[in-house]
């Protein structure tokens, strides 16, 4: 019995790292948009949303449960609406990618280009409105605590 209890914990151990690796292994949302921006403006702008959360509990911030609430619905719907075009266009990309080597005519390819260019001036929009939509939820002295925040691990 002792040992059956063993060889059952040793599997049990076993199945528990292999989730655990699966598991870490996993891309959040954000790590998926930022190896691939889906942006027209692609350096200069700020990503708010990261320094955010990693501040969320920071008393020097003071957010607070309603501007918690209104920060997560905003970072909800873009990172949402990020994921869905950036899935878009690296299935159109990868289609242009497959005719190019293919030997496809450039002109053939006019409206997939479009296409992609459209999603990427959607998500810079969206990337836009994220901008703005947090500008109006903090405050004037969290606005510039965030811009402070980014400069500086900018510089690190």
């Amino acid at each position: 019995m002792l040992k059956r209890s063993g060889c059952l914990f040793l599997l049990i151990l076993i199945v528990l790292t292999f989730s655990i690796n699966a598991y870490s292994q996993q891309t959040s949302p954000l790590s998926t948009i930022r190896k691939n921006p889906p942006f027209l403006i692609t350096r200069g702008l700020p990503h708010f949303i990261g320094t955010l959360k990693a501040n969320w509990n920071n008393p020097k911030f003071g957010f607070t449960q309603k501007q918690k609430k209104e920060l997560r619905r905003v970072e909800r719907d873009t990172i949402n609406s990020l994921l869905r075009i950036t899935r878009r266009i690296s299935k159109l990309e990868n289609y242009v990618i497959k005719s190019v080597r293919m030997g496809v005519e450039p002109y053939k390819l006019h409206n997939v280009i479009n296409k992609i260019a459209k999603l990427k001036a959607e998500a810079t929009e969206i990337h836009l409105r994220c901008l703005y939509d947090i500008h109006l939820i903090l405050t004037e002295k969290q606005m510039t605590l965030l811009k402070q925040t980014l400069r500086h691990k900018k510089n690190k």
